[in-house]
């Protein structure tokens, strides 16, 4: 293998666009139904040749992301979403011995306890990063299998997107031809609150089996540009619990509500806390945001639908 290379990956956050939960499965997971896509705001991951195996993380230079990050600490160790999967590939690999060491270097921006999945996404990326850079020849089938076992959100940044999500995170759709779907802006917000994941889920009153099309709706509405239609089936079954967990969820979604371009919808993502609203154009999107900067407590993103699959750099 040439060692003189390093690879790169945007790695993307996520906007769950629908969410319901069904029921509460004797596992003491949930069964969920749930619309997803990846958005503009991204983590990097770095990879290139070392004498071990070793991993940092940074936060990106950028001001906003400074504040976000401030006197948080990222682990570094196992119990990383990252390493884990490190470890996870390796251990799946007859070779592993005989794998070269890498630096992996992981920049941060996602927001963490906001519902936008980063810690699964940076697992993802370093599969996929970590396949290539192994020369490990793993289908995206096969690392989505690997992916599943560290978490259940990880394999859906593998698949194609948009994506429906079913049984407990790990049964996936790909939307047919979701790649060419217009693209939809938002302004998202993450409030100084985060969210824990089980203490929202605990407090969630599943709904039972939902068989209203809502998700079909807003896929054929999204299909034809059809904004009005596709904000209607905005919705998240978490928002409720997730008001009780972090009251900041609360403002957040009634300054969304009076911003001075109306929304054509908004919801929360995820076990939030982050929450975003759906502009009819990238204009209406930077002018909300710039309102909720100076109305909103909390760090305010504006971000388009990203639905390209990922894309691996290789420099060097």
């Amino acid at each position: 293998m040439d060692d003189c290379f390093d690879l790169t990956l945007n790695i993307p956050a996520k906007l769950n666009l629908f969410f319901e939960v069904i029921r509460r499965l004797s596992t003491g997971f949930h069964e969920i139904e749930s619309l997803v896509t990846p958005i503009s705001i991204h983590d990097t991951l770095r990879v290139k040749p070392s004498a071990g195996l070793n991993f940092s993380v940074k936060i990106s230079p950028e001001e906003k992301f400074q504040r976000l990050f401030a006197g948080k600490t990222i682990p570094t160790d196992d119990s990383n979403l990252v390493m884990r999967a490190v470890y996870r590939l390796k251990e799946s690999l007859p070779q592993r011995r005989d794998l070269p060491g890498a630096d992996i270097i992981l920049t941060k921006r996602i927001p963490s306890e906001a519902g936008m999945g980063g810690g699964s996404s940076d697992a993802a990326g370093a599969l996929l990063l970590l396949n290539e850079f192994w020369n490990a020849g793993l289908s995206r089938d096969a690392l989505a299998k690997i992916g599943a076992e560290i978490g259940s959100d990880v394999p859906l940044f593998l698949k194609g997107f948009p994506v429906i999500c079913r049984g407990c995170g790990e049964i996936l759709e790909p939307v047919a031809g979701g790649e060419t779907f217009p693209t939809l802006h938002f302004v998202v917000v993450k409030p100084p609150t985060g969210c824990s994941t089980p203490a929202v889920y605990r407090l969630c009153e599943p709904q039972g089996p939902q068989n209203s099309g809502v998700i079909q709706r807003m896929i054929d509405a999204w299909r034809e540009n059809d904004l009005e239609t596709f904000a209607e089936g905005l919705k998240n079954r978490l928002m409720a619990p997730a008001l009780q967990v972090a009251p900041d969820v609360r403002k957040v979604l009634e300054t969304l509500g009076r911003v001075p371009v109306p929304l054509a919808g908004f919801s929360m993502t995820g076990s939030g806390s982050a929450c975003f609203g759906l502009c009819r154009t990238h204009e209406e999107a930077l002018k909300n945001a710039e309102f909720l900067e100076k109305n909103c407590a909390g760090t305010v993103f504006t971000a388009e639908s990203e639905l390209a699959p990922l894309q691996i750099l290789r420099t060097g």
